[in-house]
């Protein structure tokens, strides 16, 4: 249940930039923006799992 919600949250944050986003004149920058964003997601994740299985 709690991967259910972290992906629909990751979903919802994508959309939410993609609509602060949308006037941007430069389309490569805006997609570097986003593929910053779920690295930095997964990332966390990443992290969240590790403090949860060893501490």
């Amino acid at each position: 249940m709690r991967w259910i919600l972290i992906i629909v949250l990751a979903i919802a944050a994508e959309f939410f930039v993609r609509f602060l986003t949308r006037n941007m004149k430069d389309k490569k920058k805006r997609e570097k923006l986003l593929a910053f964003i779920w690295l930095a997601f997964g990332v966390v994740l990443i992290i969240v799992w590790l403090i949860g299985r060893f501490l």
